[in-house]
Parts: structure tokens; sequence; C-alpha cells
């Protein structure tokens, strides 16, 4: 629902009608004595202060979001110098005020000293009152230091400094394991009691953490209602235009009665000067009744609601949420017929993702925000968080959706936190040289050293000598070696025989689980060796049935599959992991597989893949999620298959990893059929896309990936607003 009235409907406050300014009159005297600050001046702010913030922003404004995005060399960034604006003294004191959803946490705060009546919530800024009256003006950095984090038994970051600097997209990056996703839940919780608790309250947070509740609501409704300020301001705006319709019918009434009891003074007045006699005394009409019910006194009014309800386009709301759930692949239909309580979990997690993106926070945290998505809906969300206006800080393990989204990369490496300009492209590079110089610096010290050890060594004037060296040396700042291990190399090895002919055939295939609704028709095509194909399009649309049909685990309903008897392929589904035998070490996993191995054999073939030592004793379930990845990498590479059937491999690695992966599926000399929603690794392994669409139909794309993007995207929802 929607005010009475379009919030951009209304005219300015100073032109007013003579009906309007009499209905201010009567406000101004109602919030009288109420209105907190009406007439004190706002709190003053040092000028060097407020000179620091209007030249930062100037150079925001002339330099863009994306300043520092491709085009130049990363460099280690040098953070601003400023510090975040000045808090407010009464901030020091108010109330911190959480509103949690199943999907976000949202912190913001209000003035102090409310009253009920007299205030509006935490969650609402409206212009010119109280705390939210430079809710615009405060600088919205984020500056974090001293910083500290860990978990039991392990820290994580020790005494490091964190900025975010508003407007800026940051990608945060490291190793698994190393506290990426603990340290952007500390910064949405902000507890004031660690370094978190100095943002700036001012500062609206949202990270999205897990689906939203299903329920009885559609995705639109779900969506329109996780902006809760929004929907307050809605429903106060109604209150108080029913507030001034009683009142404006009131002040009617009173001047009937005033007018009445004039005409009635002139006629008595008449009657006594021509000597008539005067009439009883009538019971007084005019006596009025104390309206409680409409002795509202707040310290706002219906402009400032209308002028907020406009700051954020209230009136775009239902078409602007319809078109975030489209990006992410829900149909018209769906949007605003289909109970949220009828999805699957990854589907309310694109909820959860829409929600966010619609409340528009002032800084966006996500978490491998692509997890649940398809390539359609990836597409769509890189380029709705490309032309993010807020902050984003952001974890993905999809180097090409980095580089499309972020200008800002944050390296979690050694327990500290390093800042580059640029996309993650130029941070390899920066980091690349970075390591270079700092492991070259730390052997000239070592080198240094050895010599002052040796000229000790020689006795009397060598050795004062080498003492007073070493007094200087010492004063010099040691630099720490940059100890980063690579990830084992994961290879596949070539197929064990050669095949002239096509190894596996689809002829005149049709396939349904319900055979009265196939999923495919009439399916002919073949796969060879060097077959690279991409299998792409929307999920539901049977993807991975197709490759459990290549794989003879399903039986088609009409036609036949046709598979060279010699012919070894190797599947990885998603769900592979999961499915391992957790009670059991890899040692012991691989010798129940491959019942002819010996454990000598065993442990040095897994330690090809990193796992090493007691890893490869320990019981599976001890492992990491990437570990046990590569031991399903392990077994698939065992059986020397003449095809790989890769259903989203790079669930559970990190980056690193997922380079190693893609160099191994890039050299793999057999076919590759692969489904993947990490950007990367379907252009550098595949060289053709099968597009997958509703009806059972699978065509070629004429065309590589990127043309394929480019073509998805023009058929997409727009991103962001039209008159923008």
């Amino acid at each position: 629902s929607f005010p009475a009235r379009d919030p951009s409907s209304m005219p300015p406050k100073k032109k007013q009608t003579a009906q309007q300014k009499q209905q201010e009159s009567r406000r101004a005297e109602r919030k009288r004595g109420n209105r907190r600050g009406a007439d004190e001046p706002d709190e003053e702010r040092p000028v060097a202060q407020e000179e620091e913030e209007e030249e930062s922003f100037d150079k925001r404004k002339k330099g863009g979001k994306k300043g520092g995005k491709k085009g130049g060399d990363a460099t280690e960034e040098e953070p601003p110098k400023k510090a975040g604006a000045k808090k407010p003294a009464a901030a020091a004191t108010a109330p911190r005020v959480t509103v949690q959803t199943q999907s976000s946490t949202i912190t913001s705060i209000a003035s102090s000293g409310a009253t009920a009546g007299q205030m509006w919530p935490e969650y609402v800024f409206l212009k010119g009152r109280g705390s939210s009256t430079r809710a615009k003006d405060r600088a919205k950095d984020i500056k974090i230091e001293h910083l500290s984090l860990s978990v039991p038994g392990k820290d994580l970051i020790h005494d490091a400094t964190m900025k975010l600097a508003y407007g800026h997209a940051y990608g945060l990056v490291g190793r698994n394991g190393l506290g990426k996703t603990v340290l952007l839940r500390a910064i949405s919780e902000r507890d004031h009691n660690t370094p978190f608790g100095s943002i700036p309250k001012n500062i609206r947070i949202l990270h999205v953490q897990q689906e939203v509740e299903g329920d009885d609501r559609t995705p639109l409704e779900t969506v329109l209602g996780a902006d809760i300020e929004r929907t307050w301001l809605v429903a106060e705006a109604k209150r108080l235009e029913e507030f001034d319709a009683a009142a404006d019918a009131k002040d009617k009434v009173k001047t009937q009665k005033e007018e009445k009891a004039k005409a009635k003074a002139e006629y008595h007045k008449h009657e006594h000067e021509s000597g008539g006699e005067n009439s009883e005394e009538d019971e007084d009409e005019d006596e009025e009744e104390e309206d409680e019910e409409y002795n509202v006194e707040t310290s706002y009014d219906l402009q400032d609601i209308y002028d907020r309800l406009r700051e954020i386009d209230a009136y775009k709301a239902e078409p602007k949420a319809a078109q975030i759930l489209a990006g992410l692949g829900f149909s018209e239909d769906e949007i605003r017929n289909k109970p949220t309580k009828s999805y699957s979990g990854g589907w309310r997690m694109r909820i959860s993702l829409a929600c966010a993106l619609f409340v528009q926070p002032d800084l966006l945290i996500l978490d491998e925000p692509t997890n649940h998505l398809d390539l359609q809906a990836v597409f769509w969300l890189e380029a709705y968080l490309a032309n993010w206006k807020n902050t984003l800080l952001l974890v993905s393990h999809d180097a090409s959706f980095l580089n499309n989204t972020c200008d800002r990369i944050v390296h979690l490496h050694m327990q500290t936190l390093t800042q580059y300009k640029g996309d993650y492209d130029s941070f390899t590079k920066a980091r690349k040289q970075k390591k270079t110089h700092t492991n070259s610096v730390v052997k000239a010290q070592e080198r240094q050293q050895e010599k002052l050890r040796m000229l000790k060594q020689k006795g009397g004037k060598a050795t004062a000598q080498a003492n007073a060296r070493q007094a200087q040396f010492d004063k010099v700042e040691k630099v720490q070696e940059d100890r980063e291990e690579l990830p084992p190399k994961i290879e596949f090895p070539e197929p064990a025989s050669e095949m002239e002919t096509c190894p596996l055939q689809f002829k005149d295939v049709t396939f349904g689980y319900d055979p009265q609704k196939p999923l495919f028709r009439h399916l002919d095509f073949g796969i060879y060796l060097s077959s690279r194909i991409g299998l792409v399009g929307p999920n539901g649309v049977g993807k991975s049935t197709l490759m459990k049909l290549m794989g003879n685990e399903l039986e088609p309903n009409v036609g036949e599959v046709h598979k060279d008897h010699s012919l070894v392929m190797a599947r990885f589904h998603q769900h592979h992991v999961d499915q391992l035998v957790m009670d059991v070490s890899p040692v012991e996993y691989m010798r129940t597989k491959f019942p002819k191995a010996q454990e000598q054999e065993v442990r040095q073939f897994l330690g090809k893949f990193g796992l090493k030592g007691s890893t490869a004793m320990q019981s599976i379930a001890t492992l990491s999620g990437g570990q046990k990845s590569r031991l399903v990498f392990a077994e698939l590479s065992w059986t020397q298959p003449h095809i790989l059937l890769l259903d989203e491999p790079t669930n559970h690695l990190d980056m690193d990893t997922i380079e190693v992966l893609i160099d191994a599926v890039h050299e793999f000399k057999g076919g590759v059929v692969l489904i993947t929603h990490h950007q990367r690794l379907i252009e550098a392994a595949c060289d053709e896309i099968w597009l997958m669409k509703p009806g059972g139909e699978v065509d070629r794309f004429d065309g590589d990936f990127a043309e394929y993007k480019k073509e998805i995207l023009r058929m997409m929802p727009p991103v962001g607003d039209e008159d923008e």
C-alpha cells in the first residue's frame, strides 16, 4: 500500500494555500515545546573536520566510485587519513537498536531522550530533526583500529586496521579458514565491547546470512516488507492525513458555531436596543469537549514524512522490488502469487538477497552471494552491484565476479589486513610484486646478520666493530618473511586409451521423471574426447539430469544413449562431498573404492592432492570442505577417465585452489562437460556453450562465453532505475 497522495506530487512547503497555512499553524502550536532541538543550534563540529569532510566529498565526486578500477596498476592503498565524523554527544548514550530478520541484521540509532509519541523509530531517518538531522551530512566512512579477532583456540587477526571509504566496493580475499566469514559477522554485529563498536551508529549495515523464513507472503510482499522504514513512513503518512482531515472537520464545525453565536449575540443586542424583553439564556452550545483522540504531539509533521518518502523514491518501491526479483530469476507469476513457503532453501536465499538489494543499506555485506544462483542470475547481480552507490563488502571465490564489481581488495593474510586499489587481477599483480620485494628484503637482512656473525668470530677489533654495527642493525625494523603456502597441484592423467570414433552418442533421446512431462525431447548429439562443453541455462531446466543421462545413471524413456564399451567417465556432482563415508580415513576410503590398490601406493597418490602424512589417516569427518573435494578429485583421477563430467566442482574451494583446478581442467587431454556458475572456470575450460531451455530444447550457442554473457544481459531486466 502507498500513501493516499503520491509524495512526489506534494508541493514545496513555501507554496502553501491558505488552508495549508492554517493547518501548519495548528501543527506548530501543537508541537510547540515538544519538538526537540527546534530552538537549539546544531551541535558544533571543528572547522578543520568540516573542511576535511567537504574536501573528501569533492574528491570522490570528481573521481567517481570506480576511480581505481582497471586501466592502471594496482598499488597497496594508503587509507584516507580522515577519521569519521565526530559523534554527537547525545549518541554516546543513545540506545542501540537492532532490527533482525531471518535474512539480515540492520543496526541504526535514534536521538536520545525519545519518548512515546514524540519520536520516530530508530530505523527512520527524517531530515532536520534529532540525530537524523545530519544523517546524510555525516561521514559514512568506517575506520576500525586495533582490530583483533579470534575463535576458540585460534587467533585470526591481530592489531589490524580496517578502513572502508563510503561509496567503494571492497572484495575481501584470503585462504579458507583464515576468518573472512567471522570478520563479516563481527562488523555487522558491531558489539560495543569490541573495536567494531566504533562504527558510527548512523551507518545502516545489512549482512545477508541466511534464507528468509517461508510463509504465506509472496516474494514481492516479502521484499517490500523488508524496508521497515518505508513501511513505517507509509503508515504514519496515512495516520497524519486522517488526523488532519479530522482536524479540518472539527475546525469547520467550530467556525459554524462561532458564526451562529455571533448572529445570536447581534439579535439579542437588537432586541435590547428596541426595548424588547431578553429571552432566557440558552445553554451554551459552544462548549467544546476535549477530544483526546486527536490531541497528538509529535516532533515531525506530514511534510517531513512526505520529504523522506520522496527521498527514498517510495512510489517506485513496488516496480523496483519486482525488477530485482526478476533479475534474480523469478517469473512474473511467481513474484506476485507463489508463497515463499513453497520455495526451496536456495530460492528463499535469492529472496533474502533481493531484500538486501531493495533496502539499500549504507554498508551491504555479502558472503558468497552467487552460491545459490545460476549463471543468468550471476550476470544480473554482477551488473547490479557494479552500479551500487553505497559501500559494498563482498566475499567471493569467483575472480571474474570480483573484477566486475569491486574497485578495492582487502587481503587477509598472516593475521593482518592489507588494502589494494583496483580489481582482483590488479591485486594479484601487486601482491606478487610486494611478496617478491618483501622476501628480497628478508634475505638481505639475513645476509647482513650472517656477515656480522662472522665478523664477531674474528675477535679483537673486528668484534668491537661488529658489535657497533650490530647495534645499528638492531635499530632497523625487521621485515617478516611473506609465507604463503601454495595449494597442492591437481592433475587429471591422460586417458588410458585413445578413441577414434565418438564414444558417447544420444540417439533420439526423450526423458522425464514423469514420462507424461518430459524434460528433454528427441536429443541427438555426440561427445568426443576433444569436446569442451559448458551446459548453461536457468536452475531447474535439467542440466544435472542431462549429465546423469550421459553418465548412465538414468535411462531414457525413449531413444538410446550409446556408450563405447571401453569408455571411462568420471563424474563430480555438487553433493558428492556430502556423500563421502565420514567415519573412515581417506586411505581407507580409496582402498574401499579400489580394492587392488596397496596402502603405500594410495598414500603417495593422495599426497599429490595435498592429503599428506597424518591428514591421509584421519577420519574424513575432520577434513575441511576443500580437503574433502580434493579426495573426490583424487578418486576421479585414479580411474584415468576419458571424459570428465563436472557439476559445480568449485564448491568448498578457495580461490587459489580454484585456479589450480582451472589449470588441471584446461590441461586435461580428454573430454569435459561442465556445469558451473564460476565464470573464470567456464571461460578457461570450455569452447562450446550448450544452451538448455525450458521445454526440452538443447541448442549449441553460436559464439563463445563472452558473447553468450552479452546476449543474456541484453535480454534480462534492466539494472537500476531507468531514469537515472
